[in-house]
């Protein structure tokens, strides 16, 4: 998320198991960036975690369609996020099953509240 284009950006992020538990949550400040730099930053954060952690399947939920998109393959990113989506791709492809799919906003409240306390915001309503 980022409060401007660019602008203070941060990240926010929640991976649960097979059964809705908890087993990762991240919020990291990444200065100034644009909303889809710290989108696809969030991606890579966890697909590294889950390389670390030996996940063969992963699930990504995005709220935002254009970020999707981009990570799918579907929209080329722009030259700041490239580095970081072809890592993100090298490692979706190593993986046995991979998923991304949108969540409406009002079912990312979590990860929204994270990514807004890493740029040291208060939680919006």
């Amino acid at each position: 998320m980022a409060k401007g284009i660019p602008g203070p950006a941060g990240c926010g992020g929640v991976a649960r198991n097979h059964s809705g538990l908890l087993v990762f949550a991240v919020a990291l400040p990444l200065g100034t960036q644009s909303n889809h730099y710290a989108e696809a930053s969030t991606a890579h954060i966890r697909l590294h975690k889950d390389k670390r952690e030996g996940f063969a399947k992963v699930w990504l939920e995005y709220d935002s369609l254009n970020t999707i998109n981009c990570l799918s393959g579907n929209t080329d990113p722009s030259w700041t996020e490239a580095n970081l989506i072809k890592d993100y791709q090298d490692i979706i492809n190593e993986l046995a099953d991979f998923k991304i799919s949108h969540v409406y906003q009002e079912g990312n409240k979590v990860v929204d509240l994270l990514a807004n306390l890493a740029m040291g915001y208060e939680a919006t309503k």
